[in-house]
This record gives structure tokens, C-alpha cells and sequence, in this order.
């Protein structure tokens, strides 16, 4: 009987290192990238999407799909650099345009 606990106890032991070892390898940080193919004039899509104050009027993420939402623009509003800030209760996210060309959409 406790040569069977101590197999048990082992392979427990070796799963687990197994998994806190996979764990280390695993990236700090991480990024989502999202692209989709709209098929509408390059400005056309640019007026949407490079001025970050229209979004609440075709985003999902606005004040009428989430109670509490609040959305901020520190500063620009448009083009590169323009930044758009948004919290739910205690959550919050940033947004930043880090690339525009309103000839490409």
C-alpha cells in the first residue's frame, strides 16, 4: 500500500511540475490582432474607422450595448497617435491608432 501511494504521490508530482514548468514558458505579455476585408472605398472606411470619436455610433462596445460604459479620448482623436479610453465598473482598456493612411483605409 505505500508503495502504491508513493507511485501516486510521484506521478501527481511530476504533472504538476509539468504543468507549472509549461506555465513559465508562456509569454508575460501578449497582443490581439484582429484584420477583416471590407469591400467599401478606402476613405470611406478611414472616416469610420481612423477617427476614434465615431466608433460608438457602428462599434458594439458602446454605452447601449454595456451599462457603465464610459469612453475618454485624452487626446487626438483622429490619425496616429489618436487614443480612446474605456471603462466598465472596474475594468479598463486603451486603445491607440498606431498606424494611418487614409488613402488605404
Amino acid at each position: 500500500m505505500k508503495k502504491l501511494f508513493l507511485v501516486v504521490a510521484i506521478v501527481v508530482s511530476v504533472i504538476l511540475l509539468g504543468f507549472f514548468a509549461g506555465g513559465m514558458l508562456l509569454p508575460s505579455e501578449f497582443e490581439v490582432v484582429r484584420d477583416a476585408r471590407i469591400e467599401a472605398p478606402p476613405e470611406k472606411v478611414y472616416t469610420a474607422v481612423g477617427h476614434l470619436d465615431t466608433w460608438p455610433d457602428w462599434t458594439p462596445w458602446n454605452a447601449e450595448n454595456y451599462s457603465g460604459l464610459e469612453i475618454e479620448f485624452p487626446g487626438r482623436t483622429a490619425g496616429v497617435g489618436a487614443e480612446q479610453r474605456w471603462t466598465v465598473g472596474e475594468s479598463g482598456w486603451r486603445l491607440e491608432i498606431t498606424s494611418a493612411e487614409p488613402a488605404r483605409g
